[in-house]
């Protein structure tokens, strides 16, 4: 297998093509009025554009346990649906106004009312035509999934699709739990009450799990790979998973508005109780505790409280932060050492890829 750094942008221009060509094919046999076309638009809108790396990885893990089997491409795209169907709903839920430097969807519902001069609550419109495009893709990523599975044997199918089903539910959970932690009063004189081992729990279900380890593992169903090869790849990937989401949420804080798609220090605006968070409020003194509490959940903070609130994680938070990510890495390597069934140089790779991002 060539250098993935070097197939990267082949492999990243396979899913592309999978995913837009196999949307367009799976919504052409849906019947299409006026009123449907409009959602039809907005799930390829919605489908285009990202990284891939969700499908990427369950090409990789297909290679890894079967090279010469055929590409799971349909797999790649369900992926990517899910992961699109996932955002129109995240986006909501976390009141978003742009994505990839792009409206969200809930926002250009809204203005697609107000342009059309509509009647009714534009905020409402586009809040529910929001959630039925999320369910839309989810739905196109169930039907793509069914096109793999055509070309499986039956025990295979079953894997595959519990796997997939498995990974919805636990998404969901983490969802639940990351916006009840939102929720959630903060006292300034509780070093505890942004509680670490939770904000990591939401990570494990929310984030590692679908955005890399599923979608290897996925991979490797679809190769029919026996179950000990299976878990000691969930052994390998799930601390690097868990280093993936962390770098988002350092991006979500330092990274610039120009290459993240999204205004700068969003995720303290969302309120988000991410590990960087737990870390910067045990930390921190109290003063500084009620300057991140003045910001955290409050759409419209003052960008200079913002500002001032970004310093404070970057002195009590980042440091400690960054030393996790690289013990999550180093886990994931000694994982890997025990491995001697499989290639491990790609894997070596992914390491690289999911942790040293700029957006």
């Amino acid at each position: 297998m060539p250098s993935l750094t070097d197939s990267l942008p082949q492999l990243r221009s396979h899913v592309d093509d999978a995913t837009l060509s196999l949307c367009d094919e799976l919504l052409s046999q849906l019947a299409s009025t006026l009123a449907s076309q409009e959602l039809h638009e907005a799930a390829l809108r919605q489908v285009t554009g990202g990284k891939r790396f969700r499908g990427i990885f369950a090409l990789l893990g297909a290679e890894l346990v079967s090279p010469e089997k055929d590409a799971p491409l349909a797999l790649a795209a369900a992926l990517e649906f899910y992961q699109a169907s996932a955002l129109a709903h995240d986006d909501l839920i976390d009141h978003a106004s742009t994505r990839r430097g792009q409206p969200t969807p809930h926002v250009a519902f809204t203005a697609l009312h107000r342009e059309r001069h509509w009647s009714n609550n534009p905020q409402n419109f586009g809040t529910a035509s929001a959630i039925l495009l999320g369910d839309l893709l989810l739905s196109l990523a169930e039907m793509a999934l069914g096109q793999q599975c055509r070309t499986l044997a039956s025990q295979d199918v079953h894997r595959l699709r519990h796997r997939f089903s498995a990974m919805h539910a636990q998404v969901t959970i983490g969802q639940y739990m990351d916006i009840r932690a939102e929720h959630l009063p903060l006292d300034d004189k509780d070093a505890t009450c942004v509680n670490f081992d939770d904000a990591i729990a939401v990570v494990e279900r929310k984030a590692a799990h679908y955005s890399v380890v599923q979608p290897f593992l996925l991979g490797a169903t679809y190769a029919a790979a026996p179950s000990s090869t299976v878990d000691a790849l969930e052994k390998v990937l799930l601390p690097w998973g868990i280093a993936f989401q962390l770098r988002d949420d350092d991006l979500g804080v330092f990274g610039q508005s120009t290459t993240t798609g999204k205004p700068a220090g969003d995720d303290l605006r969302e309120g988000k109780r991410t590990a960087l968070l737990a870390i910067t409020w045990r930390n921190a003194t109290t003063a500084e505790r009620a300057v991140l509490r003045s910001v955290l959940g409050h759409a419209k903070a003052d960008p200079a409280d913002i500002a001032r609130a970004t310093r404070i994680v970057a002195e009590r938070g980042k440091s400690e932060h960054e030393a996790l990510i690289t013990q999550l890495v180093e886990r994931g390597f000694e994982h890997l050492a025990e491995i001697d069934s499989l290639p491990t140089e790609t894997l070596a790779e992914v390491a690289q890829i999911v942790t040293h991002r700029s957006a």
